[in-house]
């Protein structure tokens, strides 16, 4: 009997030793403080690097990429601090049984977004001016409109500040919107509907955000008008439009150990940093990128905080490839997993030209994020790569 019971605790222990064994097994990689024991003459070890311990030449710079905002939730209208938002605003799909009608009032209105840029409590104050030629909303951007199609007469002027959610209804030029309906319903008419450029005047002291057609019919721009046809008197209200927002930045001079991130404009950041640690082509097992927020310059009204990483293929023309999109976790860090491409590099299949750097939704707002950079004086927050990698036989 007692044979018996040593034969099934000798089993016993075999079975937990060999459980142990496939368990230990299982964990491809080693954990960064394992790292630390691992023999560096053992060539088929693995190996890191962390440039807050070796040294790894780093480079980044920032530029303008204008951009279309024909897709935004909102458009902008203001001035603030050298930047200047103005919106160009087009009303389709006109009713087409009004022709020859007399308009007694008109009026544009739309919804303020609660976005603003950066003065809450300041002052929003525009004029209103026809486009004496047709403009592409879809596709122009900053720097390709041409201004001088922005006409002289005003047609409608605001000045105000809008809180919350609040309708702006604006008295707006009766003539203009006369010539719209009968353009709509006779194309002979010698008329052109080029849609408004919404510009700021010398009296705005911020920029604020308005809903867009993007938004639900409640939100819409709409212009109401009333009537009149062979003695009958109607309402109208045309509430189908397309909106794209310019920003002028001025001179964005961002602190010079800091990596600058805007949307609008739009401001991006390139990245880059030098492989020749890695002594030739290895096995890449992890590579990662964190990236430390300063809470104290940056501004966000978005709901939405994350930011892009995006490896360059062609410096020239600064084309992306691949796109790794980072959270931002500790309300501090960015984090991006940037594997493939550090081994893409690595074997020379892709040119390491580094990485692009904006924020996720960088057509919508003016939202600014600032970065601690490669040079600033806390070597903790400056940009950290760790790359593990095995090196070949």
């Amino acid at each position: 009997m007692n044979k018996i019971k040593l034969l099934k605790s000798v089993n016993l222990i075999f079975l937990l030793s060999a459980f142990l064994i496939i368990t230990n097994g299982c964990e491809k990689n080693p954990s960064d403080l394992g790292l630390n024991y691992i023999n560096s003459g053992d060539t088929l070890g693995t190996k890191i690097i962390d440039s807050q311990v070796d040294t790894i030449l780093q480079v980044s710079s920032g530029f303008v990429k204008y951009l279309n905002t024909y897709s935004s939730q909102y458009f902008l209208v203001g001035k603030y601090q050298g930047f200047e938002s103005k919106t160009l605003l087009k009303f389709n799909d006109i009713t087409a049984s009004y022709d020859s009608c007399t308009v007694i009032s008109a009026t544009l209105n739309f919804r303020y977004a609660n976005y603003f840029f950066k003065d809450s409590s300041g002052q929003t104050s525009f004029n209103i001016y026809t486009l004496t030629d047709t403009v592409g909303l879809s596709t122009i951007n900053f720097g390709t409109f041409n201004q001088s199609v922005i006409g002289n007469t005003v047609l409608a002027s605001y000045s105000g500040n809008p809180l919350d959610s609040s309708v702006i209804s604006i008295p707006f030029d009766n003539e203009t919107v006369k010539q719209w309906i009968w353009k709509a319903a006779n194309p002979n008419h010698p008329f052109a509907n080029n849609g408004v450029a919404i510009t700021p005047n010398a009296n705005s002291t911020t920029i604020k955000g308005f809903f867009t057609s993007r938004n639900s019919d409640s939100l819409k721009p709409f212009i109401k008008a009333i009537v009149s046809l062979k003695n009958d008197i109607d309402t109208l209200v045309f509430n189908s439009s397309e909106t794209v927002t310019l920003t002028n930045s001025g001179n964005i001079t961002p602190p010079s150990d800091r990596i600058f991130v805007q949307s609008g404009v739009a401001y991006r950041s390139k990245f880059s940093f030098d492989l020749s640690k890695l002594g030739g082509k290895v096995s890449i097992n992890d590579a990662t990128i964190d990236f430390y927020l300063d809470k104290s310059l940056t501004f966000s009204k978005m709901a939405e905080n994350r930011l892009i990483l995006a490896e360059i293929t062609d410096s020239a023309n600064l084309t992306t490839g691949i796109e790794y999109l980072g959270s931002i976790a500790d309300s501090q860090k960015y984090s991006f997993r940037i594997t493939p491409t550090v081994q893409k590099w690595n074997l020379g299949t892709l040119t390491n030209y580094g990485f692009m750097i904006y924020y996720v939704y960088d057509f919508q707002g003016l939202d600014q994020f600032y970065l601690y950079g490669i040079n600033y004086n806390n070597l903790s927050l400056r940009p950290r790569i760790k790359i593990r990698y095995t090196p070949r036989n």
